[in-house]
């Protein structure tokens, strides 16, 4: 009943929950506050601790049936309701009301017969009564008026994960429109699970593309306090490959005629390969591969200047970031990271040794970093292109806060620490961006000249509120990584913080799709 599709998005799958506690809210009658799969929530005081709900996961998209069906389209979108014949019935009437106070309350209660999602369906961020509220729960009642036929088993599948019931596919990540723009030359359009293989020149368990960060927030219980872990500092970029490894060679006419016979030919030769998260982006791999978002291969900037350094069976990945080369454009905006404009950097994070034989081999972050470190002491002419890990942790997860207490919900205990935690920048400006500093400085100059000077209050007044809005302007850290030392099976969980969700919810609200997402899901749509 409850699947996952083929090759599935986890960070944007829905699970069946249970309410464990509430929370007051300050000032408010009707909300109250829980925690669902890690996230934060603002709910109505209907919800009741033991309430069996369906999590969907910030910027997500959910499907038009479902919508539909629950009349949970906007009043803007109503006709997208199941209920619109009803809708558009009442407001005749209402328009019919002579009495205007009479009118304005009847409108607003007709207003409560639609819900809050747009024609996407997208699920958002918002903040309620101070409070943020990362997700939508939905009431298992919504699933089972789409699906009246069907017999639910909510009990027996509390934590399950989906993103389809039967044959249709409920939620997705959303994905933004793009204008034509923007799209470079369609810029990524292969999908990822499908890329590897569908090129002759690659050798099959030598390539492959970074794996999928998932959330911590739903992943936490996967540690306990003797988990030994880095964490790390996210890097708002966009992720890139670069690797040295076996690719199946061009034969000449004279070794095709050789092999033909019988006779040893080297079918095989160490070569450059590189990608962004999702798409190849050697041309003589990927035929129809594009410059992408920009029109600009950031990709392979870096990599003409780090393949010198790779030695055969290395691959490294990580993040680039600052601004397209040789442009004013950021690789993701507002995040410059410290770059003069038209430079970027590079954040090795990753880095794997596979053999002739496809086995591969995992380096833990502090010999990735020893590695980036070596390379830029050893190189010092092209240092300024690379970047360290910040390594906020490495060791014991436990001992990152030794007052909590192992045997009482230390991982919930935890995450909440971890999200306020100033140690990792959380809800704070990323001090590697340095864009605005030089303003704000000189503002806070002006503004404490003028307050010495007991210039007008209008004056101080003005300049304080320009001052706020450079402040306003600056990035906000995205938040930290978490790896289990020694991990075989190569996995990274992200901890976001509320002030990224903030601007992520910004971006998709103008339409703004980003690099990294236009390449790691294979491309959008352009309007």
């Amino acid at each position: 009943m409850f699947k996952l599709s083929e090759n599935p998005n986890l960070n944007y799958v829905a699970t069946i929950c249970r309410i464990t506690e509430t929370y007051p809210i300050e000032n408010s009658d009707n909300l109250v506050r829980t925690v669902v799969n890690g996230y934060d929530m603002v709910v109505d005081k209907s919800t009741q601790v033991g309430d069996i709900v369906v999590y969907f996961p910030v910027e997500s998209t959910i499907c038009n049936e479902f919508l539909s069906v629950n009349n949970l389209y906007e009043f803007s979108e109503r006709l997208l309701n199941n209920n619109c014949a009803d809708v558009e019935v009442e407001l005749a009437k209402a328009n019919g009301i002579a009495d205007e106070t009479e009118k304005a309350e009847r409108l607003k209660e007709i207003r409560r017969m639609a819900g809050f999602f747009n024609k996407h369906g997208r699920v958002r961020t918002i903040n309620l009564r101070g409070c943020p509220s990362q997700g939508f729960l939905a009431k298992t009642s919504l699933f089972e008026r789409l699906f009246p036929d069907m017999t639910f088993d909510w009990e027996n599948n509390i934590n399950k994960q989906f993103d389809t019931i039967g044959d249709l596919l409920i939620v997705k990540k959303y994905v933004p429109k793009i204008s034509a723009t923007h799209s470079g030359n369609g810029g990524g359009k292969t999908k990822k699970q499908k890329a590897v293989k569908r090129f002759d020149r690659l050798v099959e368990d030598q390539f492959e593309f970074h794996y999928d960060t998932t959330f911590l927030n739903v992943n936490m219980w996967r540690f306990n306090a003797d988990s030994q872990v880095s964490i790390t500092k996210k890097i708002h970029g966009t992720s890139a490959c670069f690797c040295n490894i076996l690719v199946n060679r061009k034969l000449s006419l004279w070794e095709k005629v050789k092999k033909f016979f019988g006779c040893k030919v080297a079918l095989t030769e160490y070569g450059n390969v590189y990608s962004s998260r999702g798409v190849i982006k050697n041309r003589y791999i990927n035929k129809d591969v594009s410059d992408g978002f920009y029109g600009t291969d950031v990709w392979g900037y870096i990599n003409e200047i780090i393949k010198p350094f790779i030695p055969q069976g290395m691959s490294v990945y990580g993040e680039i970031m600052g601004y397209v080369p040789g442009s004013d454009k950021f690789i993701q905006k507002g995040h410059d990271y410290g770059c003069a404009v038209g430079e970027c950097k590079f954040m090795p994070y990753r880095i794997t040794m596979t053999d002739d034989l496809g086995n591969k081999v995992e380096w833990d972050v502090d010999k990735v970093n020893e590695w980036t470190e070596n390379l830029m002491t050893n190189n010092p002419e092209i240092a300024k292109y690379f970047m360290p890990m910040v390594v906020y942790h490495f060791g014991r997860f436990g001992d990152l806060y030794p007052d909590v207490d192992p045997s009482d919900h230390w991982n919930e205990n935890v995450l909440a620490l971890m999200k306020l935690d100033k140690r990792f920048d959380m809800e704070e400006d990323e001090p590697l961006c340095t864009l605005y500093n030089d303003e704000i400085a000189a503002t806070e100059k002006v503004l404490k000249a003028l307050k010495d000077a007991k210039e007008s209050k209008k004056t101080i007044k003005a300049t304080e509120k320009a001052l706020a809005e450079l402040k306003a302007k600056k990035a906000p850290a995205e938040g930290v990584v978490v790896r289990l030392i020694g991990d075989s099976k190569a996995e990274a969980f992200k901890l976001k913080t509320n002030r990224h969700y903030g601007k992520e919810t910004e971006s998709n609200d103008a339409g703004e799709v980003d690099i990294e997402t236009l390449e790691s899901e294979g491309g959008s749509d352009v309007e």
